[in-house]
C-alpha cells in the first residue's frame, strides 16, 4: 500500500514557449532599427520602443535576466537621445545608435526563454503606456 502524500496538489499554469511568435517579434524589431538608423522613422522609432518596453516589463524582476534589463535599459537611455535628435532633424551618428543595438541583441537573447503568456500580458501594459503617453505628449504639442 503506497503512503498517502500530505501535500496538497497545486495546479501550475501552463507555460506555452514562443516559436513562431519569437520570430515575427525578431523581425519587427529588426526592422523598425534599420529604419531608424537609416531613415531616422518616427514610425520604427515608436514600434521599436514598444518592443523595448514590451520586453522590459516582461522580464521585470526576474533575476535570471538582470544583466539583459541593464542593457536594454542603456538602450532606452540612447533611444531618448535619438528622439531629441530626430526631433531636431540633426542625422545620427552609429554611436548613437551602437547602445540601441546591444539592447537589440539582448532582447535576441531574452526571446526564446519567455513564455506567450509572460509577453502577452507585457504587451498589453507596455503598449499602452506608450500610447498614453504619445497621446498626452500629442496633446501637448510635443512629439514623443
Amino acid at each position: 500500500m503506497k503512503p498517502r502524500r500530505n501535500k496538497r496538489y497545486q495546479p501550475r499554469p501552463v507555460r506555452v514557449p514562443i516559436t513562431g511568435l519569437r520570430d515575427m517579434i525578431a523581425l519587427h524589431m529588426h526592422a523598425s532599427l534599420a529604419g531608424v538608423a537609416v531613415a531616422g522613422d518616427v514610425d520604427s522609432f515608436n514600434s521599436l520602443a514598444d518592443i523595448m518596453n514590451m520586453v522590459s516589463v516582461a522580464i521585470e524582476g526576474d533575476k535570471r535576466y538582470a544583466h539583459e534589463r541593464l542593457l536594454i535599459q542603456g538602450g532606452v537611455r540612447a533611444m531618448n537621445d535619438i528622439l531629441t535628435r530626430l526631433e531636431a532633424h540633426l542625422p545620427l551618428r552609429e554611436h548613437h545608435i551602437a547602445p540601441v543595438r546591444v539592447a537589440v541583441t539582448a532582447i535576441d537573447c531574452v526571446l526564446p526563454w519567455l513564455d506567450v503568456t509572460k509577453l502577452y500580458l507585457a504587451e498589453q501594459v507596455a503598449v499602452a503606456a506608450g500610447r498614453a503617453q504619445r497621446q498626452a505628449a500629442a496633446r501637448e504639442g510635443t512629439h514623443p
